[in-house]
């Protein structure tokens, strides 16, 4: 029974090998993200590098989150395990969490490079994401201060990518605005050959030890 129970579990984390478990969200093992921001923009950015760094600052790791007592937890909280400060433009703090972003206004001077009435085509943010991220929605979440939303058609995505344009707002100090971000589950990776052949050795060793059990249990029953 102690074999079988043996051989059982080897076979558990074989198969947990094959398909191991694969989360949504915007944290992972290899996740990285790129706050931008742009004023006075000609028209809506778009990605043009798929490659980290893809500006600078770099990208900040969104891998995991690290809870009050020191531990990786795997249960992120919506915000925030990357973290912007503020920008000398931007007037904003930015964080960046596993199904949210908050950008938060640190300045009184409204988000264009022109007076009022705002000409700019676009002034806003754009979010780049690199590795394990496949974004299918992006929405204002109505906790977002009212004088800090996304110009009419001034949020768009892509897989990988967010665009928010604020022409023109003039939020007070303090006010956020929050985006919930919905991601589709990330095509669990395929394992490593050297992890499968130590498992399939293990396997096939437990097997060969019940086999020697029995024949040894059997010689004994028959000798008695």
């Amino acid at each position: 029974m102690r074999f079988q129970w043996l051989i059982g579990a080897a076979a558990v984390s074989i198969s947990m090998q094959l398909s191991p478990p694969a989360r949504a969200g915007l944290v992972g093992d290899d996740n990285s993200v790129a706050a931008l921001f742009y004023i006075g923009a000609s028209a809506v950015p778009v990605v043009t590098s798929t490659t980290a760094p893809y500006t600078n600052p770099a990208p900040s790791e969104i891998e995991d989150y690290i809870n009050s007592m020191g531990m990786t937890t795997n249960t992120p909280p919506p915000t925030i395990p990357a973290s912007f400060i503020e920008g000398a433009i931007s007037g904003s703090t930015i964080g960046v969490g596993d199904t949210q972003i908050t950008i938060t206004n640190k300045l009184s001077p409204p988000f264009c490079s022109t007076a009022l009435p705002c000409a700019d085509v676009f002034t806003g943010f754009g979010f780049v994401f690199f590795g394990s991220v496949d974004i299918t929605g992006v929405t204002v979440d109505p906790a977002s201060s009212p004088a800090f939303l996304p110009i009419a058609g001034g949020l768009t995505f892509g897989a990988a990518d967010i665009f928010v344009n604020v022409a023109g707002d003039a939020p007070a100090v303090g006010g956020e605005l929050i985006l919930d971000v919905a991601t589709g589950t990330p095509v669990p990776p395929i394992p490593e050959p050297a992890s499968l052949t130590l498992l399939a050795v293990g396997l096939v060793g437990l097997l060969a030890i019940e086999r020697r059990a029995k024949r040894s249990s059997g010689a004994t029953n028959e000798c008695s």
